[in-house]
């Protein structure tokens, strides 16, 4: 710090009254005890009220002197230091090829604190495309994670999972599950040995869009075929009938592949096939008629006994039965089974030796045959139904069976339409009740229930996933293939963050903006990077070409994802888009090369943006007319709007064009566009860009260069000798930004308006909150710094040296303290408090890593290079504060004064706003009861304190000790409430 500024008198209004009544007897004897009554009183204190004035503006002087001093050696004002965020563009559906925003576009909150909008300026153009990251993976060995929202936030190569393989199978039998139907599948695998190759299979079933769901099955054997393994998934499976679920296709099914170093060997499979069939018990026909003639039906309630073919059965009389899940199906067997009542009242049913019943189906023009039975069994085989009969014309349990036929069609039979089957008494009964010798005994039943298995065949479609990539097994399966290996060894990957773009976007810039959480969590202040172990961590950036990963070299300024910022790279056109992790897209990545098998050091992600630009809290002035030289030596002009920001672009038009020799010293100087002709009118001369200087020291007589008081916006030519001065009538343009201040640190997304229309634009949102603006700075600050520059001159040797390096270059530092340890020789150990961003103050006021990484280049660039600089957090020390007291206030009010008293403490004790002075609490002061009873003197309502109770990890004591670096966080505060005396 400065030495405080002497005064040159130091009396105030009291002293100078005191001494002229102290004086006023020796040259007023008449005078000789002054009273306040008396008017000399009254006319002593008039006259020391103004010689304090004058004296006070005395004292000024010393300040303006050295105020002048500091002028004459260059020190100014700081200018005013605009904010900077990000704006991203969301474009509109009609154009879906993307458009150019073009640099300068401004954009702006809806109101600022005056009531007009804060405005932004994009830095440089950007392409907003209508591709969007749709996908991020990490990928670590054989361990991956996916992050669903780049919005939501994650925590790169965390909460890893094994990468697993996947035998998916599509084929529309599938989509039988959603009824009452049995899908099963025969696995061969005829050199499995030593385990069931089921023990390893967990099967689901749904797709990559709508999800997946886990789906229970069961084991069947078959003695004929040992080779088979039989998987049974019975359904209805509830998930599939969600209205919201597949519509348009079938499911799919997938058996996930685990245990991998528990089974013995490798798996290979031969075949696969399916087949669809009934639930094994069965299932009830939706509708069950009988038909007794005259076109006159009988509803049958099969939830009692029942007589299928009515009371009295004759010729013509029909059992309808309609199961449209059964029916549905084709190239499968049915099982109609039968169940006679068991009541006791009901006799065994008695047909005529000469009953036939014909069992038909409808083929869309008539009534065809499956076959036919008698009470000695089934009447031929009918070709190609195959079919059986075990009831005996039903007078017996049993089944009868045949094959679906492919021919049937759907029939509405009393109003009710689907494949119907009707068995038919063509000839015979089941008694008469005129002849005494054969009673009528119709059959009575008490179940119906009916069955379907489809023949097995292959699966239409059958993949592989190994490793995320999907292999065709459908046709190596049909015919019976070899060596169609499950378990198979993973390739080792390094470290990848995996990014994929839906749809593929133009060969046009991208940039992608990452956020990190910088936070400095709770480590060890020695920890390099916050924490971060980035030694011999590279970051390589490859994009797919639809055959491999190929080198893609962006503009990167993450610093190996240590820091906040940006990944900006030119589309290829061979980008591809390929299948990775189980969905295609177009795909890019960052490898982590050089970790060997250590877990890359990456913090959090906040968020990943597209389709973005970095914003400035500026306004650009185009194109301004600063008026026209005159040929006269430091010639002065002024700029219309002040105070003018840094690096303002001012053009003249030169009448005679600079000679060769001059132009290249110009173009070295400002750069390629730094002359060129006027597109409006070429005759009438050249525009050559002027450069900003700070003297005209080392300017020549051909030099362009020019002088500017930013906060005046005066700016001065040479005068031909130093310095070139503007031509007579030569015109003066300049392009220059104004802006800046606090207020451009806008809260995150809170810009939302276009100030300036861009077509195909239809929204912009800031993803990142305003950061780094600062305002005008004053008068204090310069002579605070002027010393401190001219006493280090920009080099660190002291301790004082590092705080006012940072300080003086970092704004969004609030305190900064360099600490001397003795025994730690060559190591500087600096900590830094950064500034509240928000009025919290239970917060730890950490710095980010990337605060801290920009603060350590920083100073390392303007110290010893011996030295190791430690830059890190202040040590937080928890306590838990616990007042037991007694308020003047009851009711609503209550809550109210209780939020007011923890404010008061914490305040008090908060890093940046605590402490006796209120600049912070000082570092390893510790704290006293009597410290937290007196930030309470002012509350009113507080009726006494009876007990003030500090605890530290769990203990209570009676004053919480710190060391140099510690500072004090209340982590827990609680207020109990006693009665009054």
């Amino acid at each position: 710090m400065p030495l405080p500024t002497p005064k040159i008198d130091s009396r105030t209004f009291d002293v100078l009254v005191r001494e002229t009544l102290g004086l006023a007897p020796r040259y007023s004897r008449s005078w000789a005890r002054p009273q306040k009554q008396d008017p000399g009183h009254a006319l002593t204190e008039v006259f020391g009220a103004i010689n304090e004035m004058i004296l006070e503006r005395l004292n000024r002087f010393p300040d303006k002197v050295f105020a002048e001093l500091l002028d004459l050696i260059g020190m100014r004002l700081r200018l005013p230091i605009p904010a900077r965020s990000l704006a991203r563009f969301e474009l509109s559906r009609e154009r879906e090829e993307g458009t150019w925003v073009p640099a300068g576009t401004r954009v702006g909150t809806i109101d600022g604190p005056d009531g007009e909008p804060i405005v932004f300026e994009t830095e440089r153009d950007v392409f907003v495309f209508e591709s969007q990251l749709c996908a991020v993976y990490s990928r670590h060995r054989d361990l991956w994670a996916e992050h669903q929202g780049a919005d939501q936030g994650f925590q790169p190569f965390a909460d890893l999972q094994p990468v697993e393989d996947w035998l998916v199978i599509d084929d529309p039998r599938i989509d039988a599950l959603r009824g009452k139907c049995d899908l099963k599948l025969y696995l061969e695998c005829p050199k499995t040995k030593g385990g069931d190759v089921r023990d390893f299979l967990s099967w689901e079933i749904g797709d990559p869009v709508t999800g997946w769901q886990p789906v229970a099955t069961s084991r069947l054997d078959d003695p004929q075929r040992p080779d088979d393994k039989l998987v049974v998934v019975q359904g209805p499976i509830e998930g599939l009938q969600n209205p919201g679920g597949w519509q348009t296709q079938p499911p799919s099914l997938r058996a996930r592949i685990s245990g991998r170093s528990a089974f013995p060997e490798a798996v290979e499979v031969a075949r696969l096939s399916l087949s669809v069939g009934a639930n094994a018990r069965g299932v009830r026909p939706s509708q069950a008629l009988t038909s007794l003639g005259d076109g006159f039906f009988a509803v049958i309630d099969q939830a009692s006994h029942f007589q299928p073919f009515g009371p009295r059965p004759k010729l013509g009389v029909a059992l309808y039965l309609l199961a449209e899940a059964c029916l549905d199906t084709p190239d499968s067997r049915i099982e109609i089974e039968f169940n006679l009542s068991d009541s006791p009242s009901v006799k065994t049913p008695r047909p005529s030796l000469d009953l036939i019943v014909v069992y038909e189906y409808f083929n869309g023009s008539d009534w065809i045959g499956l076959g036919a039975t008698t009470p000695f069994g089934a009447k031929g085989t009918y070709l190609p139904h195959l079919f059986t009969d075990e009831t005996r014309a039903l007078s017996r349990d049993g089944k009868v069976g045949f094959n679906r036929p492919a021919d049937i069609r759907s029939l509405a039979v009393r109003g009710i339409e689907g494949r119907w089957i009707r068995a038919r008494i063509s000839q015979g009964d089941y008694g008469s009740r005129d002849e005494a010798e054969r009673p009528l005994r119709p059959p009575v039943l008490r179940r119906i229930r009916v069955r379907q298995q489809q023949v097995p065949g292959p699966a239409a479609q059958v993949g592989f996933c190994h490793d995320f990539q999907r292999e065709d097994w459908s046709e190596k399966l049909t015919e019976g293939a070899a060596g169609l290996r499950m378990l198979r060894p993973r390739p080792q990957l390094p470290p990848l963050l995996v990014f994929g773009f839906d749809p593929k976007p133009a060969a046009k810039p991208l940039a992608m903006f990452f956020a990190l959480d910088q936070v400095f969590h709770e480590l060890e202040a020695s920890a390099p990077n916050g924490g971060l172990e980035v030694e011999g961590q590279r970051v390589v950036w490859e994009y797919h070409n639809g055959r491999d990963w190929s080198p893609l070299f962006p503009r990167d300024n993450l610093d190996m994802f240590t820091r906040s910022g940006c990944v900006e790279f030119m589309v290829p056109y061979d980008l591809a888009e390929v299948e990775q992790f189980g969905r295609r897209a177009s795909w890019v990545r960052a490898r982590f090369a050089g970790m060997g098998s250590r877990q890359p050091a990456v913090p959090r992600v906040l968020s990943i943006s597209t389709n973005a630009v970095e914003i400035q809290h500026r306004r650009t002035e185009r194109k301004v007319l600063l008026g026209a030289g005159d040929g006269t030596p430091h010639q002065l002009l002024r700029f219309p709007k002040t105070p003018v920001l840094a690096q303002p672009r001012l053009w003249v038009l030169e009448a005679q064009a600079p000679s060769e020799q001059q132009a290249r010293a110009i173009l070295q100087e400002s750069g390629a566009l730094a002359i060129k002709v006027d597109p409006d009118d070429p005759e009438r001369g050249t525009w050559v860009l002027w450069r900003e200087v700070k003297t005209f020291a080392d300017s020549g007589t051909s030099s362009r260069h020019f002088l500017l008081d930013h906060l005046k916006g005066t700016v001065v030519f040479g005068d031909g000798q130093r310095g070139l001065c503007p031509a007579n009538g030569d015109e003066v343009v300049v392009e220059y930004h104004l802006g800046g201040g606090l207020e451009g640190n806008v809260a995150l997304a809170s810009i939302s308006e276009l100030q300036d229309a861009v077509p195909y634009i239809e929204a912009v949102s800031n993803p990142w909150q305003g950061m780094g603006g600062l305002p005008l700075g004053d008068l204090r600050e310069v002579m605070q710094s002027g010393p401190q520059l001219i006493k280090n001159r920009q080099r660190a040797v002291t301790g004082e040296d590092y705080e006012w390096l940072v300080r003086e270059q970092f704004g969004e530092v609030a305190r900064v303290r360099c600490f001397d340890d003795p025994t730690r020789e060559g190591r500087v150990e600096v900590t830094v408090i950064p500034a509240p961003l928000a009025e919290d103050l239970a917060a730890k006021l950490l710095p980010s890593a990337q605060l801290v990484k920009t603060i350590r280049d920083h100073l390392a660039a303007r110290c010893q290079i011996a030295l190791t600089l430690d830059i890190g957090p202040a040590r937080f020390v928890d306590i838990e504060v616990q007042l037991v007291m007694a308020l003047k206030v009851g009711g609503a009010r209550v809550e109210r004064v209780k939020a007011h008293i923890e404010t008061c403490v914490r305040r008090f004790l908060h890093a940046t706003r605590g402490g006796p002075h209120g600049n912070g609490w000082p570092f390893g002061r510790s704290l006293m009861p009597s410290d937290v009873l007196k930030s309470l003197e002012a509350v009113a309502e507080i009726d006494f304190i009876a007990d003030l109770r500090m605890q530290r990890a769990g203990k209570r004591v009676p004053k919480i000790v710190l060391q140099a670096r510690e500072l004090i966080h209340i982590a827990a505060f609680d207020i109990v409430e006693v009665m009054g005396r």
